[in-house]
């Protein structure tokens, strides 16, 4: 929530938390992110901690005095511009963190604020006690398109229309796979997940088993993975994801375990000198020509 008695120290917070992360008596606020590049629609997730160094608790409720009590969430766009929380709700209604106690939230920043430009984006977490404030450093990331490589179109049973999207992006110096879920008239995304690393040699396939969502993709040379994915609640869900060799890996394989068993047969039972055979048999000597008659 933006609440108006910190509009006017905002940016000298930001300014400030840039190089330093400042703390309220017994209070200090730490934030992190797990990736620099979130492609769009993807959940940007943030672990807060809070950590109280002082003597009492820290606590966030509805009730007086803790009311005056709150974790704040404030987002800078690439033009320094303050994005406007999308609703009213607290990104956490209750918190109890005891003297000397440390506890790590989950905040998705989805879930405050529209993300609409790619581009760089900043973020600062601040815990309120009071009239005293604890904010973290500011982190960044960066928001990307992904780069779309597959996209099937399925009629719903209200007799709309969903499309199902893969789309990759590098990620930990490698490419990652992710699947989107939008509705085609509205643009509105229905369901988003990653996938993992992914291989573009063979193309990747999207089926259906009722309502479950099945994809598969190369996640290495020689590997496959089948994803199942089910709609939750209004979002996506991954069922189960099975890892599985490629053919020609399995024939190789195979290949390879029947040689070490020659082998571990061979030197558990040697054989005798007389039935030694060469792996390879010495090449024949051509005939010996026959010598011309005179005349």
């Amino acid at each position: 929530m933006l609440h108006s008695s910190h509009k006017s120290c905002l940016s000298n917070i930001f300014l400030f938390a840039a190089s330093a992360a400042f703390a309220a008596p017994g209070l200090l606020v730490t934030t992190s992110l797990p990736h620099v590049n979130y492609v769009r629609d993807e959940p940007v997730v943030l672990n807060v901690t809070i950590e109280n160094t002082g003597v009492y608790a820290y606590i966030v409720d509805d009730y007086p005095p803790y009311d005056k009590n709150r974790i704040e969430v404030y987002v800078r766009d690439a033009r320094n511009r303050l994005l406007i929380p999308k609703t009213d709700a607290p990104p956490v209604a209750e918190l109890t963190v005891k003297a000397g106690e440390r506890k790590t939230l989950r905040i998705n920043a989805c879930d405050l604020f529209d993300f609409e430009d790619e581009g760089n984006y900043r973020v600062t977490v601040m815990a309120v006690r009071d009239d005293e404030t604890a904010v973290s450093h500011v982190v960044s990331f960066t928001l990307v398109p992904g780069i779309r490589i597959k996209a099937v179109r399925r009629a719903t049973a209200g007799g709309g229309e969903l499309e199902y999207q893969l789309l990759y992006w590098p990620r930990n110096e490698k490419e990652n796979l992710f699947f989107r879920i939008v509705e085609p008239r509205s643009e509105t995304v229905r369901g988003f997940a990653d996938l993992g690393p992914v291989v573009r040699v063979a193309e990747p396939k999207i089926e259906f088993d009722g309502d479950t969502i099945i994809v598969t993709h190369q996640s290495e040379r020689h590997k496959f993975m089948r994803t199942r994915l089910v709609t939750n609640g209004g979002g996506l869900q991954v069922e189960s994801a099975e890892s599985s060799l490629s053919p020609g890996a399995k024939l190789e394989a195979q290949a390879n375990a029947n040689a070490l068993q020659r082998i571990a047969e061979l030197q558990a039972n040697p054989p005798k000198k007389d039935d030694k055979k060469p792996f390879v048999a010495p090449p024949k000597a051509p005939p010996a020509a026959e010598p011309k008659k005179k005349k």
